[in-house]
């Protein structure tokens, strides 16, 4: 009787720790919600684009706009890669907007991967792109041959040896597209990374297989990756980008927008605030509320409404009669519309303290920028 009640308690216990891993692998999972987003530049809260103009969400899809620069990246701040030991797996459609992508021999469509160690500032990691450089993380894609290749992306463009485990070519084109797919795992020295590609009907076009890749080196953000083009207005277009693992992080506190940041000014009882929007598109909500409550409250109170000034894309607010003498948290409050006519509601917080009569010190910030990379290097002599 004992050993059967060692054995049902090992047996609920192994259930119960797999129910939690697999729990928390699933709640890092993300999937790109493009397809029903209207068109703009702002791709949306979970990205930063490099650079945000070279981007846009056009009939339903991830477009690049700039085929005539290298390594142009879009980051999703919301996971990253941890130190810990795991997996990690990634697909995203992809394909040409036009066939004047294939006029440039070294052209990659796909990923970036491990962009940035974790002690760099996740905000500095989202700005790889352009060049390679130190802990730039590695690319794995398409090139315009057909062929898929892993490239070390941190002091060389060393395209890494790789096994070719089904032989084949990818050529796109502007109507069809091809499924991309990574798959990272832990080997015996390191870590393999395995790179397939799928036509429409998810046949299995061609595989390869990297191995002995440093395990410190995985570490930080990941990324999809247009490089080069042939166009300057015509590059690749991404959909469908989904992504998980058990080496995966999830910080939802880093998404970004609809509203970016706030300023705001209390002199003479009157409250001044600009809300900055990103470049919103021609069908999105235009307006936005400003609703406040007093510290250790529960209850928020709508006290002005705004609309967009374009160009400049803010939303100016002003409240006469301010009470500055009390604390205030505030939110503003946005609807984001999708073309299916559903709405999303975003919300920016803040504190407003009360006027600081008594002080008589002020602390000012400054920021003066950051760079990731190489002085000189000359992505055209190719990999």
């Amino acid at each position: 009787m004992n050993k059967l009640k060692l054995v049902i308690f090992l047996f609920i216990g192994m259930t119960i720790f797999i129910s939690c891993t697999t729990n928390d692998e699933k709640s890092v999972e993300f999937q790109s919600n493009w397809t029903y987003q209207n068109d703009r530049y702002w791709i949306g809260q979970e990205y930063w684009a490099n650079r945000i103009q070279d981007w846009q969400i056009n009939n339903g899809r991830l477009e690049c706009l700039e085929g005539n620069r290298p390594l142009r990246t879009v980051h999703l701040l919301s996971r990253s890669l941890e130190e810990r030991t795991g997996t990690l797996e990634m697909s995203v459609e992809t394909g040409l907007i036009s066939k004047t992508n294939q006029e440039d021999p070294n052209s990659i469509n796909g990923f970036l991967i491990a962009a940035g160690n974790l002690d760099l500032h996740y905000k500095a990691r989202a700005q790889i792109h352009n060049r390679y450089g130190n802990n730039a993380g590695y690319l794995a894609g398409i090139k315009a041959d057909g062929q898929l290749v892993i490239i070390d992306n941190h002091d060389s463009l060393k395209v890494l040896p790789s096994t070719v485990e089904k032989k084949g070519l990818v050529l796109l084109n502007e109507r069809k597209f091809v499924k991309l797919s990574v798959f990272l795992e832990p080997d015996d020295d390191g870590y393999s990374l395995t790179l397939s590609a799928f036509d429409e009907n998810e046949n299995l076009l061609t595989k390869i297989k990297a191995n002995k890749i440093p395990s410190e080196k995985l570490t930080g953000n990941i990324a999809l990756l247009s490089h080069y083009g042939g166009d300057k207005n015509k590059s690749f277009w991404f959909r469908n980008w989904h992504v998980s693992g058990s080496k995966l992080n999830i910080h939802k506190d880093r998404n970004w927008g609809p509203v970016l940041n706030v300023l705001y000014t209390v002199s003479r009882n009157t409250l001044k605030m600009t809300a900055q929007f990103p470049i919103l598109g021609k069908n999105d909500s235009k307006s936005a509320s400003l609703e406040i409550k007093e510290s250790g409250s529960t209850l928020w109170t709508k006290i002005a409404e705004s609309r967009l000034v374009e160009p400049g894309w803010t939303m100016p607010f002003r409240v006469e009669e301010w009470n500055d003498t009390l604390d205030y948290d505030f939110r503003i409050c946005y609807d984001l519309l999708d073309t299916k006519g559903e709405k999303e509601k975003f919300y920016y917080t803040g504190k407003i303290p009360k006027n600081p009569k008594s002080q008589d010190e002020f602390v000012v910030a400054t920021f003066t920028g950051n760079y990731n990379g190489k002085s000189i290097q000359d992505w055209k002599k190719g990999f």
